[in-house]
């Protein structure tokens, strides 16, 4: 009897406890051209990061991907999924872009979209900083089978979200 509660102890201890409890790393850009940086929290999970100034468009002055593209799902993560566990998604991301605004008339602002469609999830946090006329961005998407994980990280990283004016540390 005392075998069968300790095995049920266990299990239990198993599926609440997770190993890939969340851990968060931080990011802070390279200097902008007036010395300020961006900084933000994300998943210690999204292992790939690629800084590369200028992006795909050309109204982007500075970028920055973070993400994971790995595919296959384990079948113990997608059970403890159905459970309604939070696990890391196989295909999650978070992308500054940074585009300098034209306008003259700039204040300072954020403001949050959220949707779900074509079975994903996304937030796009804006920043628009009056002082550099400026406009941060940050996007965090990840497929709609990963709510729950998305639920409990994309609160931290939209708050972890900021602009960092020349001189001031993260």
């Amino acid at each position: 009897m005392v075998g069968i509660a300790a095995l049920v102890v266990l299990l239990f201890a198993v599926l609440v406890w997770q190993p890939w409890a969340l851990r968060y790393r931080r990011f802070v850009s390279q200097p902008l051209p007036d010395g300020s940086r961006y900084t933000f929290l994300y998943p210690a999970y999204l292992q790939n990061l690629q800084e590369n100034g200028k992006g795909a468009s050309p109204e982007v002055a500075a970028c920055v991907n973070v993400w994971t593209m790995n595919q296959t799902e384990s079948g113990w993560s997608q059970f403890l999924s159905r459970l309604g566990f939070s696990v890391p998604s196989p295909a999650e991301s978070v992308t500054v872009v940074v585009i300098p605004l034209k306008t003259h008339n700039v204040r300072d602002g954020r403001r949050t979209d959220r949707w779900s469609r074509f079975g994903g999830l996304r937030r796009n946090e804006h920043i628009i900083d009056a002082r550099t006329r400026t406009q941060f961005s940050l996007l965090h998407s990840c497929p709609q089978r990963a709510a729950a994980q998305f639920r409990t990280d994309d609160p931290v990283i939209a708050r972890s979200f900021r602009v960092l004016p020349p001189g001031v540390a993260p």
